[in-house]
């Protein structure tokens, strides 16, 4: 019974993205950043994710929910994330297309080394490491993470009572 080990997903999205989601969205509130102000932005993730996460043009639902620049960009507009991520509203708006080129995917050998350790377990992964740079209003960001929000391995990514309830008022 692996019950008490379910992450919950805070974004309509493959969950290998969700630390970048929850990275990159600090890294806007912090320090203000609006979507013009952000040049490039750099997610770093397992070899999986970064293979299957490169969409750069959804084509529909599914490959919008894939595709890590796509998702990246809704973060930067603010979109709060519900259905309406998959919609062909959003995955067609010119100036959500023209940000998510700014987003690029790399793999992180060590990330990939993590997600295929023996100590995972063999129903999904608990550590799925993720890093995030961030060029914007002539700095770079940084930030990095081993969990996502959601997961429930430690306090700071549970989700609480409010925030369960949010998602599916939202979704």
């Amino acid at each position: 019974w692996y019950v008490m080990d379910s992450s919950i997903k805070p974004y309509p999205t493959c969950r290998w993205m969700h630390a970048s989601l929850d990275l990159f969205a600090k890294i806007v509130k912090e320090n203000k950043l609006k979507p013009e102000d952000i040049e490039t932005v750099i997610v770093r993730v397992h070899r999986t994710a970064a293979e299957k996460g490169s969409v750069y043009e959804p084509k529909d639902w599914l490959t919008a929910q894939v595709s890590i620049p796509y998702n990246i960009a809704l973060v930067a507009f603010g979109i709060p994330p519900s259905s309406e991520w998959q919609s062909p509203e959003r995955y067609r708006n010119p100036e959500i297309l023209n940000f998510h080129r700014k987003v690029r995917v790399e793999e992180d050998p060590e990330a990939s080394k993590i997600i295929s350790a023996p100590e995972q377990p063999t129903y999904g992964f608990k550590k799925a490491l993720t890093s995030i740079e961030v060029t914007a209003k002539g700095k770079i960001f940084k930030a990095k993470a081993e969990y996502a929000k959601g997961d429930p391995w430690s306090p700071e990514t549970e989700m609480t009572d409010e925030e369960l309830k949010d998602k599916f008022r939202s979704f």
